[in-house]
């Protein structure tokens, strides 16, 4: 398993770098300029899907053929791909919060959002679209699932799209009332992750019937 993790950790560095570059940014310029919630959360859905593109570049370099000759299951191979979408998000709010402080000091220390609460909004962004998709592609591939794929990326770019025709700041009012009342949040968090784990299950279940 650790062999696996480490694999996907150098393929990351190859060919997801400009995923980061991308978060960077889009993180700078919501803490920076307060120019909406679309870019607060599209860092969230590019690294959402960073474990399917881990995947795709897995099935092209024919290593889903070549991992069955090795001592790995089919659980541990789905596994490593959702403890990235998990490592993924989590590195997301962290870069959220820094980011929002960072802004915060450079305005003169005044949080219009609190960062805290603001990442715990956006984990389920982070976290639903790694659960619907991963069983779809782990099941048919990512030749067939990238319609699936496409179809769930657009819904949600679209959402926040049309979220994001208001500023951070004009939206804090929002932020606020939610942060008089984060069971909320922590109860979305927690479906999020409970969704996550029954995908996981899934994909276990999907890929171990999969004929190569």
């Amino acid at each position: 398993m650790k062999g696996l993790l480490i694999k996907d950790f150098y393929m990351m560095l190859r060919y997801c770098r400009t995923f980061f570059i991308i978060a960077i940014v889009f993180e700078a310029a919501a803490a920076f300029l307060g120019d909406g919630m679309f870019l607060v959360a599209y860092p969230f859905i590019i690294c959402s899907v960073i474990p399917m593109n881990l995947l795709s570049y897995d099935e092209k370099s024919r290593w889903t053929l070549y991992s069955c000759t090795m001592p790995y299951s089919r659980g541990q191979l789905v596994s490593v791909k959702y403890i990235y979408a998990l490592i993924m998000c989590f590195a997301c709010v962290v870069l959220t919060v820094v980011a929002q402080f960072a802004g915060a000091a450079v305005a003169g220390g005044n949080l219009s959002v609190n960062p805290g609460i603001l990442a715990m909004m956006l984990i389920p962004v982070g976290l639903i679209p790694a659960a619907i998709l991963l069983p779809v592609i782990f099941w048919l591939g990512t030749e067939k699932g990238r319609i699936a794929f496409y179809a769930v990326i657009v819904i949600i770019c679209a959402f926040f799209g049309f979220l994001g025709a208001d500023s951070l700041d004009a939206g804090s009012d929002v932020i606020k009332s939610l942060a008089m009342r984060p069971q909320v949040l922590l109860g979305a968090d927690l479906i999020a992750l409970a969704l996550l784990g029954i995908s996981w299950l899934a994909a276990i279940g999907l890929y171990g019937k999969r004929e190569f």
